[in-house]
Protein backbone atom coordinates (compact mmCIF):
# COMPACT_ATOMS: atom_id res chain seq x y z
CA UNK A 1 0.00 0.00 0.00
CA UNK A 2 1.38 3.42 -0.95
CA UNK A 3 1.43 6.23 1.64
CA UNK A 4 -1.19 8.08 -0.36
CA UNK A 5 -3.49 5.05 -0.42
CA UNK A 6 -3.43 4.79 3.36
CA UNK A 7 -3.72 8.50 3.97
CA UNK A 8 -6.68 10.33 2.41
CA UNK A 9 -5.09 13.68 3.24
CA UNK A 10 -1.92 12.79 1.35
CA UNK A 11 -4.00 11.63 -1.63
CA UNK A 12 -5.87 14.95 -1.64
CA UNK A 13 -2.58 16.84 -1.53
CA UNK A 14 -1.21 14.88 -4.52
CA UNK A 15 -4.40 15.51 -6.48
CA UNK A 16 -4.26 19.19 -5.55
CA UNK A 17 -0.65 19.51 -6.69
CA UNK A 18 -1.50 17.85 -10.01
CA UNK A 19 -4.41 20.22 -10.58
CA UNK A 20 -2.31 23.25 -9.68
CA UNK A 21 0.36 22.14 -12.15
CA UNK A 22 -2.34 21.60 -14.80
CA UNK A 23 -3.54 25.19 -14.27
CA UNK A 24 0.04 26.41 -14.73
CA UNK A 25 0.30 24.45 -18.00
CA UNK A 26 -2.91 25.94 -19.42
CA UNK A 27 -1.97 29.49 -18.39
CA UNK A 28 1.48 29.13 -19.94
CA UNK A 29 0.13 28.52 -23.45
CA UNK A 30 -1.00 32.14 -23.73
CA UNK A 31 2.24 33.35 -22.15
CA UNK A 32 4.30 31.50 -24.74
CA UNK A 33 2.27 32.95 -27.60
CA UNK A 34 2.71 36.46 -26.22
CA UNK A 35 6.47 35.96 -25.84
CA UNK A 36 6.61 35.77 -29.64
CA UNK A 37 3.64 37.78 -30.84
CA UNK A 38 3.19 40.84 -28.66
CA UNK A 39 6.30 42.89 -29.43
CA UNK A 40 6.07 41.90 -33.11
CA UNK A 41 2.51 43.16 -33.23
CA UNK A 42 3.58 46.51 -31.77
CA UNK A 43 6.35 46.67 -34.38
CA UNK A 44 3.74 46.00 -37.10
CA UNK A 45 1.75 48.95 -35.73
CA UNK A 46 4.82 51.18 -36.17
CA UNK A 47 6.12 51.34 -32.60
CA UNK A 48 9.90 52.04 -32.31
CA UNK A 49 11.93 49.79 -30.05
CA UNK A 50 12.32 52.49 -27.38
CA UNK A 51 8.54 52.87 -27.07
CA UNK A 52 8.02 49.12 -26.90
CA UNK A 53 10.70 48.87 -24.23
CA UNK A 54 9.08 51.64 -22.19
CA UNK A 55 5.70 49.88 -22.32
CA UNK A 56 7.22 46.58 -21.26
CA UNK A 57 9.08 48.31 -18.44
CA UNK A 58 5.85 49.90 -17.23
CA UNK A 59 4.10 46.51 -17.33
CA UNK A 60 6.94 44.91 -15.39
CA UNK A 61 6.79 47.70 -12.81
CA UNK A 62 3.12 46.97 -12.29
CA UNK A 63 4.05 43.32 -11.87
CA UNK A 64 6.47 44.26 -9.10
CA UNK A 65 3.65 45.86 -7.13
CA UNK A 66 1.36 42.87 -7.61
CA UNK A 67 4.13 40.43 -6.68
CA UNK A 68 4.95 42.38 -3.54
CA UNK A 69 1.34 42.21 -2.40
CA UNK A 70 0.43 38.70 -3.49
CA UNK A 71 2.94 36.64 -1.50
CA UNK A 72 2.39 38.18 1.96
CA UNK A 73 -1.38 38.28 1.37
CA UNK A 74 -1.37 34.57 0.56
CA UNK A 75 0.28 33.93 3.95
CA UNK A 76 -2.65 35.70 5.62
CA UNK A 77 -5.81 34.97 3.63
CA UNK A 78 -5.03 31.89 1.54
CA UNK A 79 -4.20 31.37 -2.11
CA UNK A 80 -7.26 30.45 -4.16
CA UNK A 81 -8.98 33.85 -4.12
CA UNK A 82 -5.80 35.65 -5.19
CA UNK A 83 -5.08 33.36 -8.14
CA UNK A 84 -8.73 33.43 -9.24
CA UNK A 85 -8.61 37.22 -9.21
CA UNK A 86 -5.52 37.19 -11.40
CA UNK A 87 -7.10 34.79 -13.88
CA UNK A 88 -10.20 36.97 -14.06
CA UNK A 89 -8.15 40.09 -14.75
CA UNK A 90 -6.21 38.20 -17.44
CA UNK A 91 -9.39 37.05 -19.16
CA UNK A 92 -11.02 40.48 -19.17
CA UNK A 93 -7.96 42.43 -20.32
CA UNK A 94 -7.19 39.96 -23.11
CA UNK A 95 -10.80 39.90 -24.30
CA UNK A 96 -10.87 43.70 -24.44
CA UNK A 97 -7.61 43.79 -26.44
CA UNK A 98 -9.02 41.22 -28.88
CA UNK A 99 -12.17 43.28 -29.32
CA UNK A 100 -10.49 46.67 -29.83
CA UNK A 101 -6.68 46.73 -30.36
CA UNK A 102 -6.14 50.44 -29.81
CA UNK A 103 -2.83 51.73 -28.47
CA UNK A 104 -4.37 52.51 -25.08
CA UNK A 105 -6.04 49.12 -24.73
CA UNK A 106 -2.94 47.23 -25.87
CA UNK A 107 -0.95 49.10 -23.22
CA UNK A 108 -3.59 48.24 -20.61
CA UNK A 109 -3.57 44.59 -21.65
CA UNK A 110 0.23 44.47 -21.38
CA UNK A 111 0.03 46.00 -17.91
CA UNK A 112 -2.67 43.66 -16.59
CA UNK A 113 -1.54 40.57 -18.48
CA UNK A 114 2.16 41.15 -17.80
CA UNK A 115 3.21 40.41 -21.38
CA UNK A 116 6.61 42.03 -20.79
CA UNK A 117 8.09 39.12 -18.89
CA UNK A 118 9.83 37.86 -22.01
CA UNK A 119 10.71 34.27 -22.79
CA UNK A 120 11.99 33.16 -19.40
CA UNK A 121 9.01 31.06 -18.42
CA UNK A 122 8.08 32.70 -15.13
CA UNK A 123 4.64 32.23 -13.65
CA UNK A 124 3.63 35.89 -13.50
CA UNK A 125 3.05 38.34 -10.66
CA UNK A 126 1.10 35.74 -8.70
CA UNK A 127 3.87 33.16 -8.96
CA UNK A 128 4.61 33.54 -5.22
CA UNK A 129 1.05 32.44 -4.48
CA UNK A 130 1.44 29.39 -6.69
CA UNK A 131 4.74 28.44 -5.06
CA UNK A 132 3.38 28.84 -1.52
CA UNK A 133 0.31 26.80 -2.50
CA UNK A 134 2.43 23.98 -3.89
CA UNK A 135 4.51 23.96 -0.71
CA UNK A 136 1.36 23.89 1.46
CA UNK A 137 0.19 20.83 -0.50
CA UNK A 138 3.39 18.95 0.34
CA UNK A 139 5.46 19.98 -2.66
CA UNK A 140 8.32 21.05 -0.40
CA UNK A 141 8.82 17.51 0.93
CA UNK A 142 10.23 15.76 -2.15
CA UNK A 143 13.52 17.59 -2.62
CA UNK A 144 12.22 19.90 -5.36
CA UNK A 145 10.63 17.27 -7.65
CA UNK A 146 7.17 18.88 -7.54
CA UNK A 147 8.56 22.32 -8.29
CA UNK A 148 10.61 20.93 -11.17
CA UNK A 149 7.53 19.26 -12.67
CA UNK A 150 5.58 22.50 -12.27
CA UNK A 151 8.30 24.47 -14.05
CA UNK A 152 8.61 21.84 -16.78
CA UNK A 153 4.88 21.90 -17.52
CA UNK A 154 5.02 25.70 -17.65
CA UNK A 155 7.79 25.55 -20.24
CA UNK A 156 5.92 22.90 -22.21
CA UNK A 157 2.82 25.08 -22.30
CA UNK A 158 4.86 28.06 -23.44
CA UNK A 159 6.33 25.94 -26.22
CA UNK A 160 2.86 25.09 -27.48
CA UNK A 161 1.91 28.77 -27.31
CA UNK A 162 4.99 29.85 -29.22
CA UNK A 163 4.07 27.47 -32.03
CA UNK A 164 0.70 29.21 -32.37
CA UNK A 165 2.57 32.30 -33.60
CA UNK A 166 3.18 30.58 -36.94
CA UNK A 167 -0.54 30.57 -37.77
CA UNK A 168 -1.65 32.75 -40.72
CA UNK A 169 -1.26 36.53 -40.20
CA UNK A 170 -5.01 37.10 -40.36
CA UNK A 171 -5.34 35.10 -37.15
CA UNK A 172 -2.03 35.56 -35.42
CA UNK A 173 0.26 38.55 -35.04
CA UNK A 174 -1.68 41.03 -37.19
CA UNK A 175 -5.06 39.70 -36.04
CA UNK A 176 -6.20 39.42 -32.44
CA UNK A 177 -6.33 35.64 -32.07
CA UNK A 178 -3.45 35.63 -29.59
CA UNK A 179 -5.51 37.59 -27.06
CA UNK A 180 -8.37 35.11 -27.37
CA UNK A 181 -5.94 32.30 -26.53
CA UNK A 182 -4.88 34.17 -23.38
CA UNK A 183 -8.50 34.83 -22.38
CA UNK A 184 -9.57 31.23 -22.94
CA UNK A 185 -6.56 29.91 -21.04
CA UNK A 186 -7.36 32.15 -18.07
CA UNK A 187 -10.95 30.89 -17.93
CA UNK A 188 -9.90 27.23 -18.09
CA UNK A 189 -7.15 27.77 -15.52
CA UNK A 190 -9.63 29.42 -13.15
CA UNK A 191 -12.00 26.48 -13.49
CA UNK A 192 -9.18 24.07 -12.56
CA UNK A 193 -8.17 26.18 -9.54
CA UNK A 194 -11.67 25.90 -8.10
CA UNK A 195 -11.03 22.19 -7.53
CA UNK A 196 -7.65 22.63 -5.77
CA UNK A 197 -7.80 22.32 -1.96
CA UNK A 198 -6.44 25.34 -0.11
CA UNK A 199 -5.10 24.07 3.25
CA UNK A 200 -5.48 26.19 6.34
CA UNK A 201 -2.39 28.21 7.07
CA UNK A 202 -0.47 27.34 10.24
CA UNK A 203 -0.65 29.93 13.03
CA UNK A 204 2.46 32.12 13.24
CA UNK A 205 5.06 30.52 15.45
CA UNK A 206 7.20 32.34 17.95
CA UNK A 207 10.52 31.38 16.43
CA UNK A 208 13.77 32.18 18.23
CA UNK A 209 15.31 35.45 17.18
CA UNK A 210 18.37 33.64 15.83
CA UNK A 211 16.17 31.64 13.44
CA UNK A 212 14.43 34.75 12.14
CA UNK A 213 17.76 36.53 11.71
CA UNK A 214 19.19 33.61 9.72
CA UNK A 215 16.12 33.52 7.48
CA UNK A 216 16.41 37.23 6.83
CA UNK A 217 20.11 36.99 6.03
CA UNK A 218 19.40 34.23 3.54
CA UNK A 219 16.69 36.32 1.88
CA UNK A 220 19.03 39.31 1.61
CA UNK A 221 21.68 37.17 -0.10
CA UNK A 222 19.05 35.79 -2.44
CA UNK A 223 17.78 39.27 -3.26
CA UNK A 224 21.26 40.57 -4.12
CA UNK A 225 21.96 37.65 -6.43
CA UNK A 226 18.53 37.92 -8.04
CA UNK A 227 18.90 41.65 -8.65
CA UNK A 228 21.92 40.96 -10.86
CA UNK A 229 20.08 38.17 -12.63
CA UNK A 230 16.96 40.29 -13.15
CA UNK A 231 18.89 43.18 -14.68
CA UNK A 232 20.45 40.79 -17.16
CA UNK A 233 17.11 39.21 -18.04
CA UNK A 234 15.58 42.63 -18.67
CA UNK A 235 18.30 43.50 -21.16
CA UNK A 236 18.31 40.22 -23.10
CA UNK A 237 14.80 38.79 -22.72
CA UNK A 238 11.66 40.88 -23.41
CA UNK A 239 12.85 42.29 -26.76
CA UNK A 240 14.45 39.09 -28.05
CA UNK A 241 11.77 38.38 -30.67
CA UNK A 242 12.10 42.00 -31.82
CA UNK A 243 15.90 41.57 -32.06
CA UNK A 244 15.51 38.44 -34.17
CA UNK A 245 13.18 40.33 -36.52
CA UNK A 246 15.37 43.43 -36.90
CA UNK A 247 18.77 41.75 -36.89
CA UNK A 248 17.98 38.90 -39.31
CA UNK A 249 14.62 39.83 -40.84
CA UNK A 250 13.07 36.78 -39.15
CA UNK A 251 9.29 36.41 -39.30
CA UNK A 252 6.98 34.90 -36.66
CA UNK A 253 6.97 31.70 -38.73
CA UNK A 254 10.72 31.41 -38.02
CA UNK A 255 10.84 32.85 -34.51
CA UNK A 256 7.90 30.85 -33.16
CA UNK A 257 9.37 27.38 -33.78
CA UNK A 258 12.75 28.40 -32.31
CA UNK A 259 11.16 29.62 -29.10
CA UNK A 260 8.83 26.64 -29.02
CA UNK A 261 11.80 24.28 -29.33
CA UNK A 262 13.61 26.11 -26.53
CA UNK A 263 10.62 25.81 -24.21
CA UNK A 264 10.06 22.13 -25.02
CA UNK A 265 13.74 21.28 -24.59
CA UNK A 266 13.86 23.24 -21.33
CA UNK A 267 10.85 21.30 -20.06
CA UNK A 268 12.73 18.05 -20.63
CA UNK A 269 15.94 19.46 -19.18
CA UNK A 270 14.13 20.60 -16.03
CA UNK A 271 13.48 16.96 -15.10
CA UNK A 272 17.10 16.00 -15.75
CA UNK A 273 18.67 18.92 -13.89
CA UNK A 274 16.35 18.29 -10.96
CA UNK A 275 17.87 14.82 -10.63
CA UNK A 276 21.39 16.20 -11.14
CA UNK A 277 20.81 18.83 -8.47
CA UNK A 278 19.57 16.16 -6.06
CA UNK A 279 22.81 14.20 -6.57
CA UNK A 280 25.47 16.90 -6.84
CA UNK A 281 23.80 19.77 -4.99
CA UNK A 282 21.63 22.59 -6.25
CA UNK A 283 24.20 25.36 -5.83
CA UNK A 284 26.89 23.47 -7.77
CA UNK A 285 24.42 22.58 -10.49
CA UNK A 286 23.19 26.18 -10.83
CA UNK A 287 26.72 27.57 -10.98
CA UNK A 288 27.91 25.05 -13.58
CA UNK A 289 24.86 25.36 -15.83
CA UNK A 290 24.80 29.16 -15.62
CA UNK A 291 28.47 29.36 -16.58
CA UNK A 292 27.73 27.37 -19.73
CA UNK A 293 24.70 29.56 -20.44
CA UNK A 294 26.89 32.64 -20.00
CA UNK A 295 29.19 31.47 -22.80
CA UNK A 296 26.20 31.06 -25.11
CA UNK A 297 24.95 34.56 -24.25
CA UNK A 298 28.33 36.10 -25.06
CA UNK A 299 28.32 34.43 -28.48
CA UNK A 300 24.67 35.15 -29.34
CA UNK A 301 24.95 38.79 -30.57
CA UNK A 302 27.81 37.89 -32.91
CA UNK A 303 25.87 35.15 -34.72
CA UNK A 304 26.33 35.34 -38.50
CA UNK A 305 22.85 34.01 -39.26
CA UNK A 306 19.44 33.41 -37.71
CA UNK A 307 20.11 29.66 -37.68
CA UNK A 308 23.24 30.10 -35.56
CA UNK A 309 21.52 32.62 -33.29
CA UNK A 310 18.57 30.29 -32.84
CA UNK A 311 20.84 27.37 -31.95
CA UNK A 312 22.74 29.47 -29.39
CA UNK A 313 19.48 30.74 -27.90
CA UNK A 314 18.21 27.16 -27.62
CA UNK A 315 21.41 25.97 -25.92
CA UNK A 316 21.46 28.92 -23.55
CA UNK A 317 17.83 28.27 -22.59
CA UNK A 318 18.65 24.70 -21.61
CA UNK A 319 21.48 25.74 -19.31
CA UNK A 320 19.85 28.83 -17.80
CA UNK A 321 16.30 27.72 -17.14
CA UNK A 322 16.68 24.03 -16.30
CA UNK A 323 17.09 24.58 -12.55
CA UNK A 324 14.16 26.98 -12.09
CA UNK A 325 12.00 24.38 -10.32
CA UNK A 326 14.72 23.29 -7.95
CA UNK A 327 15.54 26.93 -7.20
CA UNK A 328 11.90 27.57 -6.29
CA UNK A 329 12.01 24.68 -3.82
CA UNK A 330 15.32 26.02 -2.53
CA UNK A 331 13.69 29.39 -1.81
CA UNK A 332 10.81 27.75 0.05
CA UNK A 333 13.37 25.93 2.21
CA UNK A 334 15.00 29.18 3.36
CA UNK A 335 12.12 30.03 5.71
CA UNK A 336 9.46 28.45 7.93
CA UNK A 337 6.08 27.44 6.46
CA UNK A 338 4.27 30.58 7.57
CA UNK A 339 6.73 32.82 5.70
CA UNK A 340 6.80 30.98 2.38
CA UNK A 341 4.57 33.46 0.57
CA UNK A 342 6.75 36.30 1.82
CA UNK A 343 9.93 34.50 0.74
CA UNK A 344 8.48 33.80 -2.70
CA UNK A 345 7.61 37.48 -3.10
CA UNK A 346 11.12 38.54 -2.08
CA UNK A 347 12.52 36.06 -4.59
CA UNK A 348 10.31 37.38 -7.39
CA UNK A 349 10.52 41.11 -6.63
CA UNK A 350 14.30 41.09 -6.40
CA UNK A 351 14.31 39.82 -9.98
CA UNK A 352 11.47 41.98 -11.29
CA UNK A 353 12.56 45.43 -10.09
CA UNK A 354 15.87 45.51 -12.00
CA UNK A 355 14.33 43.55 -14.87
CA UNK A 356 11.73 46.29 -15.37
CA UNK A 357 14.48 48.77 -16.28
CA UNK A 358 16.16 46.54 -18.85
CA UNK A 359 13.72 46.92 -21.77
CA UNK A 360 14.05 50.72 -21.71
CA UNK A 361 17.83 50.60 -22.09
CA UNK A 362 17.74 47.70 -24.57
CA UNK A 363 15.15 49.46 -26.74
CA UNK A 364 17.18 52.67 -26.83
CA UNK A 365 20.35 50.76 -27.71
CA UNK A 366 18.58 48.83 -30.50
CA UNK A 367 17.23 52.08 -31.96
CA UNK A 368 20.78 53.47 -31.98
CA UNK A 369 22.07 50.41 -33.87
CA UNK A 370 23.92 48.87 -30.91
CA UNK A 371 22.56 45.36 -31.35
CA UNK A 372 25.31 43.55 -29.40
CA UNK A 373 25.74 45.81 -26.36
CA UNK A 374 22.57 44.79 -24.47
CA UNK A 375 23.66 41.15 -24.59
CA UNK A 376 27.19 41.94 -23.41
CA UNK A 377 25.86 43.99 -20.49
CA UNK A 378 23.47 41.16 -19.67
CA UNK A 379 26.36 38.68 -19.69
CA UNK A 380 28.32 40.80 -17.19
CA UNK A 381 25.31 40.93 -14.88
CA UNK A 382 24.71 37.19 -15.20
CA UNK A 383 28.34 36.62 -14.25
CA UNK A 384 27.74 38.65 -11.10
CA UNK A 385 24.72 36.49 -10.27
CA UNK A 386 26.75 33.30 -10.61
CA UNK A 387 29.42 34.63 -8.26
CA UNK A 388 27.05 35.94 -5.57
CA UNK A 389 24.74 32.90 -5.61
CA UNK A 390 27.60 30.40 -5.57
CA UNK A 391 29.49 32.15 -2.79
CA UNK A 392 26.47 33.08 -0.68
CA UNK A 393 24.83 29.65 -0.61
CA UNK A 394 27.73 27.23 -0.92
CA UNK A 395 26.98 25.83 2.59
CA UNK A 396 23.18 25.99 2.41
CA UNK A 397 21.29 22.69 2.99
CA UNK A 398 19.51 21.27 -0.03
CA UNK A 399 15.70 21.35 -0.43
CA UNK A 400 14.13 18.72 1.79
CA UNK A 401 17.30 18.35 3.90
CA UNK A 402 16.20 20.69 6.65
Amino acid sequence: MTPAAGNPGAHADIRGRNLLIAARFVRSIGQGLMAVAFTLQLRTLGWPAASIGTLLAAALTGGVVLTGLSGPLSDRIGRRALLLGFEGAQAISAAVAAWQPSVALLALAAFVGQYGRGANGVAGPFGPVEQAWLAALGGQEDGGRTFSINAAMGFLGMGIGALLAILPPGWGVIGQGQFLVVAAGAVVSAAILLAVPDPRLPPPSAAPEAVVDQENRNLVKLAVANALQGAGIGLAGPLLAYWFAVRFGATPALIGPVMAASFAATAATTFVTGAIAARFGLVRTVVASRLLGLLMLLALPFSPSFAVAGALYLARSLFNRGTVGARSAFTMGLVRAERRGFAASVNAISVQVPRALGPILAGALFDSGAFALPFLLAAALQGGYIFVFGLGFRDQPEPGAR
